[in-house]
């Protein structure tokens, strides 16, 4: 493999963001992404991770990179060694950048994740790190909660503490905000400095999945297909009610609770997951430890896990189509091979021309007008 670092350097992008649960991992993953289709070596590299455990979002972009990078060779510091020796860290973390960017067209840098109150003391540690690589700063700040001009302040907040550090804010990403508020985000947003990108919630990003659903509810599973356990719950409904009042409340993809002695609503439920015209379940919870009687569960094609406590039943004759399942709260991302439909993503190959060059500008390309090299991203064979 030809190691030569390239002549002008590598294209260098740090994703930082100043508290957690922003949708930093997919933003991430949406760049390098897009650089696969500009560059042919695009690494990636995390000056920060936790050495006690392997670090689930540099698993991730590893998967989706293409400069054959070993996993230890993309890691920085510990956070244990930069609070004991900041200087001496940073110091470490651009030697270990410069061996990995020496391989490398494009390098995409991801910030630290803090589990502190979110101040911009956090985000000030992110800047001068991206300051030492000569990275400039992709900022991603959540949307989720918060009123267009919390978001607003939020953002100016963080530029201020950037611009303190003498970091260079490339683009601002407005991540997980209510759909039908992404219009007065954007206004709120406008004259901030950087250019200002507005991502709605994706609630398939942040789902959980059957297995780590019967995980957090000490399930065991005794019947039912594996695969299944990757899909991930949408919702989750308490049928306390009637199974005509229940049927009126399913939604797609939700998990339905239900003690196992109600055979009528267990009926209803699986009936109307076989049914056209009906959602699709996720899964069954029989709670109260009491089993599907074994008539109803032959009459029924449902999967069932079980345990003292509670039970969940996978329905087997139905899948829920999906790119990708996702994470156990934010802790851990499991995306499959499929995987391609990300918002970050889309939300570039969707835009007018006019908006895209700005990927450009935002991944180093000049003014913008190499944009007619990158290549359409494609989904299952259709162009997004």
């Amino acid at each position: 493999m030809n190691t030569a670092r390239p002549a002008k350097g590598p294209i260098s992008i740090y994703v930082a963001s100043p508290e957690g649960e922003t949708g930093k991992s997919t933003i991430a993953l949406g760049i390098v992404h897009r650089l696969a289709a500009m560059v042919p070596r695009v690494g990636v590299f995390r000056p920060i991770a936790r050495r006690e455990n392997t670090d689930y979002i540099l698993e991730l972009l590893l998967a989706s990179s293409s400069a054959e990078l070993a996993y230890s060779d993309c890691v920085g510091v510990s956070y244990q060694r930069l609070h004991s020796d900041t200087d001496a860290a940073i110091a470490d973390i651009v030697d270990r950048y410069h061996d990995v960017a020496a391989r490398c067209d494009a390098v995409v840098i991801v910030g630290s994740d803090y589990t502190d109150v979110a101040t911009p003391t956090e985000l000030s540690v992110n800047a001068r790190i991206a300051v030492n690589l000569g990275a400039p700063v992709v900022l991603s700040v959540r949307g989720f909660g918060r009123t267009p001009e919390e978001i607003a302040e939020a953002i100016e907040l963080c530029l201020a503490e950037l611009n303190a550090q003498h970091a260079h804010t490339a683009a601002v990403v407005a991540n997980r905000c209510e759909p039908d508020q992404m219009a007065a985000v954007a206004r709120a947003c406008e004259g901030l400095g950087p250019r200002v990108y507005v991502l709605p919630e994706e609630p398939l990003l942040v789902a959980p999945t059957v297995a780590e659903l019967c995980s957090a509810v000490t399930g065991t599973v005794v019947h039912g297909d594996a695969s299944l356990m990757a899909r991930e719950v949408m919702d989750v409904m308490v049928a306390g009610m009637t199974a005509d009042h229940v049927l009126e409340r399913l939604s797609e993809g939700a998990a339905v609770i239900t003690p196992g002695d109600r055979s009528d609503v267990v009926l209803a439920v699986a009936s109307a997951h076989a049914a056209e015209g009906f959602p699709s379940m996720s899964a069954i919870i029989l709670n109260g430890g009491l089993p599907l009687h074994r008539e109803i569960a032959r009459l029924v094609t449902v999967d069932v896990a079980t345990s003292s406590a509670v039970t969940i039943g996978v329905p087997p004759d139905r899948r829920v189509p999906s790119e990708r399942t996702n994470c156990e709260s934010p802790k851990r991302w499991k995306i499959r091979p499929t995987n391609g439909i990300l918002s970050f993503i889309r939300s570039y190959t969707s835009r007018p021309a006019s908006v895209r060059n700005d990927a450009a500008l935002i991944l180093g390309r000049g003014d913008g007008s190499e944009t007619g090299q990158l290549a359409p991203l494609t989904v299952n064979g259709r162009e997004q």
